[in-house]
C-alpha cells in the first residue's frame, strides 16, 4: 500500500474523475483533468466519452521499456583487484551496471545499480525479488570473478511490475512518430495529457516538464 496514492478508475471528459482510494470509490469534480500518467497506466483508465479512434490507437500501441533495477552494495573495492572500472555494460542478465558515488568524495563508490531491460527484465520479474537480485549477482560474479562474495543485495525495483508506472520510459518504433506524435497528446474535452512520452524536444524528466508546461498553457488558453 502506498500512502497518498489511489487507483484512478475513470475520467469523465466533461470534467470529473472517479477514483478508488484503497477500497472505496468516490467522485472528484475538478473543472479540468490533467492526466499526467504513463501510457501503460492510462490505458487501464476508462475515459468517457472515449478518445477519438486514432488517438486511442496511438495510446494502445505505444510501448514502454521493461526495466528492473537491482541495487547492490559493494563489500570491498573489488574493481581494484581486476583493474576495470566499477561500472560496466554487459550482454548478460546483469544488464548495465552503474556505480553511484559519494557527492563529497567522488572516488568513493557507495552502491552499484544493475539496469536490466527488455526480455531479461521480464524474466527477472517472474522471480521473487530476492531471487531476482541473486540472479543478477551470480551473473556479475561470472563476468567478474573479483566480485565473488563482494556484493550485497540492497533491493529490487521493477518498473514494469509497478502498477503506477507499467514500465520505464516510452519509446516510438519505426513509423510511430509519423503516425502518432501529432495526435497522441491532444486534449480531449476537459482532459489534458502530459508526460515524458508527449514531449517534442526532450526526453525523460525534461520531457515531462516540457509536456506539463504545454498542458498548463492549454488550460490557461481555454480560460
Amino acid at each position: 500500500m502506498r500512502s497518498g496514492f489511489c487507483l484512478l478508475l475513470a475520467i469523465l471528459a466533461l470534467g470529473a474523475c472517479a477514483a478508488a482510494p484503497r477500497e472505496a470509490a468516490r467522485d472528484l469534480p475538478p473543472p479540468r483533468v490533467v492526466a499526467a500518467v504513463p501510457p501503460g497506466v492510462l490505458r487501464k483508465i476508462a475515459i468517457d466519452p472515449p478518445l477519438p479512434s486514432e488517438q486511442a490507437t496511438a495510446l494502445a500501441s505505444l510501448p514502454s521499456q521493461p526495466l528492473t533495477q537491482v541495487h547492490l552494495r559493494p563489500r570491498s573495492r573489488f574493481w581494484e583487484a581486476d583493474g576495470f572500472a566499477p561500472s560496466l555494460f554487459t550482454d548478460s542478465r546483469a544488464g548495465m551496471v552503474a556505480a553511484a558515488r559519494d557527492r563529497f568524495k567522488p572516488t568513493e563508490v557507495t552502491s552499484l545499480t544493475a539496469w536490466v531491460m527488455g526480455e531479461e527484465a521480464a524474466a527477472l520479474d517472474r522471480l521473487a525479488p530476492e531471487d531476482a537480485g541473486l540472479a543478477v549477482i551470480e551473473a556479475l560474479e561470472r563476468i567478474r570473478p573479483a566480485a565473488v562474495g563482494r556484493l550485497e543485495l540492497i533491493g529490487v525495483q521493477s518498473w514494469g511490475a509497478d502498477p503506477f508506472a507499467a514500465g520505464a520510459w516510452a519509446y516510438f518504433r519505426p513509423g510511430d512518430v509519423t503516425r502518432y506524435a501529432g495526435i497522441i497528446g491532444r486534449s480531449h474535452g476537459r482532459v489534458h495529457f502530459c508526460g515524458e512520452h508527449l514531449a517534442l524536444a526532450n526526453r525523460g524528466m525534461e520531457g515531462a516538464m516540457e509536456s506539463g508546461e504545454r498542458a498548463a498553457t492549454e488550460i490557461l488558453a481555454a480560460g
